[in-house]
C-alpha cells in the first residue's frame, strides 16, 4: 500500500529501491515508483524509473492523487543473459490470480539491473529526494 502525501513538485515522495545500505545517491538508485512528475516526467499518473536512467522510465494509465492509498505490486525479473531483465508495476490490480488480467500495469524490461540480483538490494526506503543530491 502507498501513499504519495504530494504528487509533482520539490515535494514528491517515492518508494526506491538502492544497491547500498549506507545512503542514497543516484547511482545507487535501482527503482523508483512514484507520480511520473516525480520520476523526472511530467504529469500526475504513477510511474516507474529503473536504474535512474531516463530511457527506462513509463507511466501507467492510474492517476497519482495527493492523499489517496493505491495498492501497488512489484515483479523484478533477473535474468543471467545480457540485457534481460524486467520490472513489472501494477497500481491497484484488478485481478490477482493473472498478470495480464489487470489493469494499471507498466512493463519496463531490455535492461540489466544495477544490482545483479535481488540479494544486492540493500534498501528499500520511502523518500523525499529533495532531502538528498541529485
Amino acid at each position: 500500500m502507498m501513499k504519495n502525501s504530494a504528487v509533482g513538485g520539490a515535494d514528491y515522495r517515492a518508494f526506491e529501491l538502492g544497491s547500498v545500505a549506507s545512503g542514497l545517491n543516484d547511482s545507487e538508485r535501482i527503482l523508483q515508483v512514484g507520480a511520473n512528475g516525480d520520476n523526472g516526467d511530467s504529469g500526475v499518473n504513477w510511474a516507474m524509473r529503473v536504474n535512474n536512467n531516463a530511457s527506462l522510465r513509463g507511466t501507467t494509465s492510474v492517476a497519482a492523487v495527493a492523499g489517496n492509498t493505491v495498492f501497488a505490486v512489484i515483479k523484478l525479473t533477473f535474468l543471467s543473459a545480457t540485457n534481460a531483465d524486467s520490472a513489472q508495476l501494477w497500481i491497484n490490480p484488478t485481478n490477482l490470480s493473472s498478470e495480464a488480467g489487470s489493469t494499471g500495469s507498466l512493463t519496463l524490461s531490455g535492461f540489466d539491473f544495477l544490482a545483479n540480483t535481488a540479494a544486492n538490494l540493500r534498501f528499500a526506503l520511502f523518500t523525499n529526494p529533495a532531502n538528498v543530491s541529485s
